[in-house]
């Protein structure tokens, strides 16, 4: 029997990689890379594209369109706060000079014959004062509970909260709005600055008709959440 020759035994071992295997290596690294890096698809790692470096993941990552907007966009916190003091300037001002719109009449009394007293108007706007908070603090939770709901990021926290004031002292406006009836009167100064608050969270936010809707339901909710715990609050304080 003829015994195999050593050297056709070595030739069957695969050979060492040599410089030329190591630069096809290199070259496919590299490939990969610069492939990634062109493309909002994020490749999955494998053995050529295991050394990746972790700043162009995350580049790509930030580039991939599958991810769901931020509610607020990036703009001027500091405007929209200018915007809700004018509005609430405006209201306090109507208040404090007696505004015909903003007396409430009874059955045989309308709203051009009332005269509000001066404890009426330093109540009037201390109870502007109190709901422009309590306004705001509900548009924030209508907002918030739309994005939790629909999965997506708040964004720009100070300007969410600059836009939920403006929007709470500009619907407070519709106050002024002159009536004769009471029941319509209270139906302005009710229903009032929820409609503005749909159609400033359709244009603010860019939320369609129905978002803008179901965010000022959350918004109500809160509000009624709020006074609910504060009466509960002030109820067990007297006990």
């Amino acid at each position: 029997m003829q015994q195999p020759n050593s050297t056709d035994h070595y030739d069957l071992v695969p050979d060492e990689p040599n410089d030329a295997s190591a630069r096809l290596h290199a070259e496919r690294v590299e490939r990969a890379v610069e492939a990634q890096s062109r493309s909002n698809v994020v490749i999955p790692p494998s053995e050529d594209t295991a050394d990746l470096n972790p700043d162009e993941v995350d580049a790509s990552l930030s580039n991939d369109t599958s991810l769901p907007p931020p509610v607020s966009h990036p703009s001027h916190a500091k405007g929209w706060c200018i915007a809700a003091a004018c509005a609430l300037g405006v209201l306090l001002l109507a208040w404090l000079a007696g505004a015909e719109g903003l007396a409430i009449p009874s059955g045989s009394e309308n709203a051009a014959t009332l005269d509000l007293s001066i404890m009426e108007r330093l109540s009037g706007a201390l109870r502007s004062l109190t709901f422009s908070v309590l306004a705001t603090v509900g548009f924030v939770f209508g907002i918030a509970c739309l994005a939790c709901l629909q999965q997506r990021p708040l964004g720009d926290v100070p300007s969410l909260l600059a836009k939920c004031a403006f929007m709470a002292t500009f619907g407070m406006l519709a106050w002024i709005v002159p009536c004769d009836y009471r029941f319509l009167k209270l139906a302005i100064n009710n229903v009032g600055p929820l409609i503005a608050g749909a159609l400033l969270y359709a244009v603010l936010f860019r939320l369609p008709p129905k978002d803008a809707l179901l965010a000022v339901a959350y918004a109500v909710l809160g509000m009624a959440l709020l006074v609910f715990f504060s009466a509960a609050v002030v109820w067990s304080a007297r006990l």
